[in-house]
């Protein structure tokens, strides 16, 4: 091969594997740590980071040194460490995160801990393959010495399309069908492989060569799991996780598992959880057949229950964005029947282009087990929910909070009241519980009624906590409301949650 054409081709596949590792690092830490901001911030500094120190040290480097051979030597040691990441990840980040447990914030403690596993997994690998660029650029332009501007533009080219090739690769393609331990493996191979022809010894090539198929048998594709697990899945979206101990309950979880998503017991519909008040809703108002929405069906669990108290007297609509939780829903449970219209969507697109009115909305989505996605949050979003909403409409949205005085919660209900006339707040949904409920409408709601349709007395106990427990809330000017410039509602949760 023409060795300007070779060079070319090391500046390709490092590109791609910088921002393939980059991308995979984010699904390694998310069982453990989710995928938040700050987790994003840690995962992005640490790469910027490695690749600076690299490409400092390599331009003290190739100026003593400007030998092909010892680039992919280079290249090599950093395919070999990556190779490693899928066996030591789940043992070092549990090792890590129960020394850090010191810290009395929540924050510190997620964000200490996504950096120390970033920085130790792919910090030092992530370094070896930021010397590449300098490298590269000395040694094209031994031949090239008159075009200097035009070798640095040239390799820093191919280089950023190997990484346009590496974001899109493993996030369409190789995490949704492999996995993301085996697309780990496999950029992690192709860098050894490329980096052997470094090495001078044919015995030499053939050990290091052997390595990743030792590897590859010894491979675990799971990333977290544990003995009552029955379903195990990586969408594009998230790290799914459905557990059960006598295969008749079922606990759905997404990411690090610090909240349940969906519990689906085949002997009882009402699970005793905030799940439970969501079918309260259709109590409210006197609505004939009533359009019910939902918005984040995840495991399945409203929606059974609706089916199960209501029947056909209720047409109901589930939106869910994770085509792969929906199939697993299918599969626990059999949604399958007439009134229930399951849309594979994202919640706030489907609801902007939405042009039917509904008699119920109720929102229970969330992203990285206990956060509110801040797209669904602002009051740009309630204007949305608003316009979906028939007059005497109501909605409800369940939140999580470590408490009612909570900055998260007094902003996020202000937000509501702010949009919609009528508030009222279940604080907490159930005694003991850290999930909140906020319902709301434009119209007065006479709750009174729920204890008067006695056919529905399986929901007795709902109606009875709810009437005594529920408060109404007012829009407050001297309390800030999220809008779309301003959300913090992942600190703000992380907040609420360790402290």
């Amino acid at each position: 091969m023409n060795s300007n054409r070779f060079l070319f081709l090391i500046a390709f596949i490092v590109g791609v594997s910088v921002m393939a590792m980059e991308i995979t690092a984010s699904r390694i830490l998310a069982p453990h740590f989710g995928t938040s901001i700050f987790v994003w911030t840690n995962i992005i500094g640490v790469v910027m980071m490695s690749l600076s120190l690299g490409y400092w040290l390599s331009g003290k480097l190739v100026d003593k040194n400007p030998r092909l051979e010892l680039l992919l030597k280079i290249i090599l040691g950093a395919g070999l460490l990556f190779l490693v990441v899928p066996f030591l990840s789940n043992n070092l980040i549990d090792m890590i995160s129960e020394n850090i447990l010191f810290f009395d914030s929540g924050v510190t403690i997620l964000f200490v801990g996504s950096f120390l596993s970033a920085f130790i997994l792919f910090g030092f690998p992530m370094f070896l393959l930021g010397i590449t660029s300098p490298f590269l650029i000395k040694l094209y332009s031994v031949n090239n010495k008159e075009h200097e501007g035009e070798t640095s533009g040239t390799i820093f080219a191919i280089s950023t399309l190997g990484s346009i090739f590496g974001t899109f690769l493993p996030s369409l393609v190789l995490i949704p069908f492999i996995g993301t331990k085996f697309t780990i493996y496999l950029f992690s191979c192709i860098l050894i492989f490329l980096g052997v022809a470094g090495v001078f010894s044919l015995k030499n090539k053939f050990l290091f060569l052997i390595i990743p198929f030792i590897c590859f048998f010894s491979l675990n594709p799971s990333i977290s799991t544990n003995a009552s697990t029955v379903i195990e899945k990586e969408s594009i979206y998230q790290f799914i996780n459905v557990t059960s101990y006598d295969n008749r309950k079922y606990y759905i979880s997404y990411n690090e598992g610090r909240g349940t998503q969906s519990i689906l017991d085949k002997d009882n519909f009402l699970t005793g959880q905030y799940y439970d008040y969501a079918s309260l809703l259709p109590l409210m108002k006197d609505s004939g057949t009533p359009e019910y929405l939902l918005v984040g069906l995840a495991g399945g669990t409203i929606v059974n229950a609706l089916d199960k108290i209501y029947g056909k007297d209720i047409n109901v609509t589930a939106v869910e964005i994770d085509k792969d939780v929906i199939e697993i829903s299918n599969n626990l449970l059999n949604l399958e029947n007439s009134s229930l219209n399951v849309v594979n969507m994202d919640g706030r697109m489907f609801l902007k282009f939405n042009k039917k009115k509904y008699d119920f909305i109720y929102i229970d989505v969330y992203i990285n087990e206990m956060y509110v996605p801040w797209t669904f949050s602002t009051s740009e979003f309630w204007k949305i929910v608003k316009n979906s909403l028939k007059e005497d409409g109501v909605v409800g949205i369940n939140l999580f909070s470590g408490g009612e005085n909570t900055d998260f919660l007094k902003i996020f209900s202000n937000t509501i009241a702010k949009e919609f006339g009528h508030t009222y707040g279940l604080w907490p949904i159930k005694n003991g519980s850290y999930n909140y409920a906020v319902f709301a409408s434009n119209e007065s709601i006479n709750f009174d009624k729920m204890k008067q349709k006695k056919e529905y007395k399986v929901l007795s106990d709902q109606i009875d906590y709810f009437l005594n427990n529920y408060i109404d809330i007012n829009y407050s000017e001297d309390i800030k409301v999220f809008t779309d410039d301003w959300c913090p509602v992942e600190f703000l949760t992380d907040k609420t949650i360790f402290n």
